[in-house]
Parts: C-alpha cells; sequence; structure tokens
C-alpha cells in the first residue's frame, strides 16, 4: 500500500470513528432517564402507572401512606425487612401489578403483605387487607385430616370458584429454587410444576401437619412476599389463618380398608390468599 493511500485510509478511520462518537454523544445527550428511585407513590410528580392509580385512590392511599410511615419510623437495625429485598426492589417489583389484568387488587395485597412484614397486625387491622370477605366457608365443615368428611355439602360448593377458610400446614410449602431458598429449613420439596407452588391446608388450627388438603397456585411476582409470611409465622410457632378463593375438586383416595374422598383445590394467583382472622360464624 502506498503512502498516499494508506494515509487516506488512516484518516477515513479517524473520521469514522469521530462520527461514531458524535453520534453516542447525541443519543445519550436524548436518552430518557431512568425514573427516579423511590420507596412509595409520587404523587407530585408519578411515573409509573401504578402511581396514577394509588394517588386517585383513597383506600390505596391510605395503604400508601401507612407503608411510607412504617418505613420513616423503623428502626435501623430493620433495614431489610421482609428477607434481603430492599425497600426500593419492593417497590419496582410492586408496579408490575399494572400488567396484571385487576391491578388494584394486585396493588393491595403486595402493600398489605409489604406491610404485614413490618408488624404482623397490619394485615388484620388495616382496612384494606381486612376487608370482611363474605361467604367462605371453613374447611372443617368439609374435611377432616385432609379428606372430604361431608360430601353432601361439598356437593354445593363443586362447579364453581368458591371461598374458603383454613390454615396453613408450615410442614407442607412447596415451590421451585427460588422458593426452596425463601423456606429454608420449611421448604418440603418442590411444587408440581415450573409454573405453580403449592401448600397444604388444615382444617382446624392444631390439626397435626399432613393432616391437610393440597392448594396449588399459580407463580406470581406477590408469591415470595407471602411464604416470607408463612415463614415469619411458622418460626414464631403462630397459626397462620388464610381466606383462599378458588375451585375445589375431589379425586378417590383409596385407603386401608376403603376409598376416601380426597381434597384439592386451585388459585389462579397469590392475591386469591388473604391472611386474617376467623371469620364470624
Amino acid at each position: 500500500m502506498s503512502p498516499a493511500v494508506k494515509g487516506k485510509t488512516v484518516a477515513l478511520k479517524i473520521r469514522v470513528v469521530f462520527c461514531v462518537m458524535i453520534m453516542l454523544a447525541t443519543a445519550l445527550a436524548g436518552a430518557t432517564s431512568p425514573p427516579p428511585a423511590q420507596l412509595t407513590a409520587d404523587c407530585t410528580s408519578p411515573t409509573y402507572a401504578s402511581d396514577v392509580l394509588i394517588c386517585e385512590d383513597a383506600g390505596l392511599r391510605e395503604l400508601d401512606k401507612s407503608l411510607a410511615l412504617r418505613i420513616e419510623r423503623r428502626d435501623q437495625a430493620m433495614a431489610s425487612p421482609g428477607g434481603n429485598e430492599s425497600d426500593q426492589e419492593w417497590f419496582r417489583r410492586s408496579r408490575l401489578c399494572a400488567f396484571e389484568t385487576d391491578q388494584r387488587e394486585c396493588l393491595v395485597s403486595a402493600y398489605c403483605m409489604r406491610l404485614a412484614h413490618f408488624d404482623r397486625s397490619d394485615w388484620i387491622n388495616h382496612a384494606e387487607c381486612s376487608e370482611p370477605l363474605p361467604g367462605y366457608v371453613a374447611a372443617a365443615s368439609v374435611s377432616k385430616s385432609g379428606f372430604v368428611s361431608d360430601e353432601a355439602r361439598l356437593r354445593e360448593l363443586l362447579g364453581g370458584e368458591i371461598g374458603m377458610f383454613g390454615f396453613v400446614d408450615h410442614q407442607n410449602l412447596y415451590g421451585d429454587e427460588d422458593a426452596r431458598r425463601i423456606l429454608g429449613d420449611w421448604w418440603a420439596g418442590y411444587g408440581p410444576d415450573s409454573t405453580t407452588w403449592q401448600f397444604k391446608l388444615k382444617a382446624n388450627e392444631n390439626d397435626s401437619a399432613g393432616q391437610s388438603f393440597t392448594v396449588r397456585v399459580q407463580n406470581d411476582m406477590l408469591r415470595d412476599d407471602l411464604l416470607r409470611l408463612f415463614v415469619l409465622d411458622a418460626e414464631a410457632g403462630r397459626p397462620t389463618p388464610v381466606h383462599l378463593t378458588g375451585i375445589i375438586s375431589t379425586f378417590p383416595a383409596p385407603a386401608n380398608h376403603k376409598t376416601l374422598l380426597g381434597l384439592s383445590m386451585e388459585l389462579e394467583s397469590t392475591w386469591d390468599i388473604h391472611l386474617g382472622p376467623r371469620p364470624a360464624p
């Protein structure tokens, strides 16, 4: 290559590099900056779609204020409630509720579970979290030791979505590897498949582990919050009462000398699970 041609080639390369640098600088100058760090909703200049809903909804706004107050008053030793997830990580994840069919219901569950990590009683005492749930059937009225005890009553409930009240069997919590890391010693095994986790429901608070029936739930963004709450209750030795909304099904369960009728329940999402006190009779 002659010196003249070589010189032109070098000059061309320099111009190309210079042009690329200008293009990058222009692109960066016009790029949208990431949303500012938040821990609760910004009603002055909302960036997230969920913030807009929260700021226009009195019930959600109250939940957001309650969480802000909890964060403000929190002892520094409690810098990361709810496992190792920071407030900011939880906030970003909760805003994914905007992509759910029922954004409000998802947000209510997200806030109620987060508040419960600060104070377990917040779930029971806050109006949005403990709103009365009508029509819930006590598992004890149709189930004993995990099997159907009243077939006639159960037949009335089959064929559609129902509400069921019972207690989490802490010895029977199942899920994937992420669930395993959260549950620790309380992890009982893998869930049915990669999209589903499960736990077992006891009819009575004092029933022994295993005297319960299976509840299957779709994995979603709030699953881990709920699992952490299950662990908090399990480690404290206190029951976890739950109200569930889903579909009941039955199956034959051969026993020693007869065939019993087994139970299972399918839930669409974590926000079909509400923690709370025993419902009024």
